[in-house]
């Protein structure tokens, strides 16, 4: 291994720790669910569970459940993380656009500082 990839998975490392002090046990799939809706708001956009989905490759109660922990409250009414929100689409009110919040906003800059 050259000093640039031992310079990189180190960089990797210290934003994964980053994730890890967000909560402990966060999946991979949650943290990749998290850094989708930051690109797509980071992209101008807005990302719903089905965007998200496409781009983690996951499937929808995957990427459901993943969203669900994100936001303020899990399954069971249990407290989630706090990082991300959903919002009203007033032009399809089928579909619920997720963004970052600033506690989201703050850990992404944090976890960015790190790499």
């Amino acid at each position: 291994m050259n000093a640039t990839q031992t310079r990189k998975l180190r960089a990797l490392k210290d934003a994964l720790n980053l994730l890890c002090d967000i909560n402990e046990s966060m999946p991979v799939r949650q943290a990749m669910a998290l850094l989708s809706v930051a690109l797509f708001e980071g992209a101008g956009g807005e990302a719903d569970m089905r965007d998200v989905g496409k781009d983690i490759c996951a499937p929808q109660a995957v990427v459901s459940r993943d969203l669900l922990g994100l936001g303020k409250r899990m399954r069971g009414g249990k407290p989630g993380l706090d990082l991300i929100e959903s919002f009203e689409d007033y032009t399809d009110l089928r579909r619920k656009p997720y963004r970052l919040t600033k506690s989201g906003q703050k850990a992404l800059k944090k976890l960015t500082e790190a790499l």
